[in-house]
């Protein structure tokens, strides 16, 4: 996945945890609590790799 990168130091994170709906308040999990909001067969991360991805003019 492109990210943009500022000169300087940067922090990148990954995350799992479910977002709230619309209303900041109630989830999806709630609502829909037999519906599987993830996959189990999510990729594991395990390399990554930063290089450049394309020159700005």
């Amino acid at each position: 996945m492109p990210v943009e990168l500022r000169k300087g130091t940067n922090t990148v994170r990954f995350a799992a945890q479910e977002l709230p709906n619309f209303d900041g308040e109630t989830y999806a999990s709630d609502t829909f609590p037999r519906v599987l909001l993830r996959s189990r067969h999510a990729p594991i991360v395990d390399k990554i790799t930063i290089a450049p991805y394309s020159e700005r003019r």
